[in-house]
């Protein structure tokens, strides 16, 4: 059974999208079949921590859980602190 695995194709070398193949040897056969060319996913245009944030403030925004008006009084009700050993006023 031949396994696929996705690759962008850089230069001479293939470059993994997601899980790599298990490699038992520094040589491995493979086939490689080009797609018609299509943009660059987003993942390859900006690095992952600027596309995090752009996400991120984008939900911040669009006001996802309308049923907590404040997040912080939220956050505060519902963490359960304990006094830490050593450390009473």
């Amino acid at each position: 059974m031949i396994a696929t695995y996705k690759a962008r194709l850089l230069g001479n070398r293939l470059d993994w999208q997601e899980e790599a193949p298990p490699v038992s040897s520094s040589t491995v056969s493979v086939l490689v079949t080009v797609l018609p060319h299509q943009e660059a996913p987003m993942s390859a245009q900006e690095p992952s921590g600027r596309r995090l944030a752009t996400i991120l403030n984008r939900l911040a925004q669009e006001n996802t859980v309308p049923s907590i008006p404040d997040p912080v009084v939220w956050q505060k009700e519902l963490r359960q602190d304990r006094e830490l050993p050593g450390r009473e006023d």
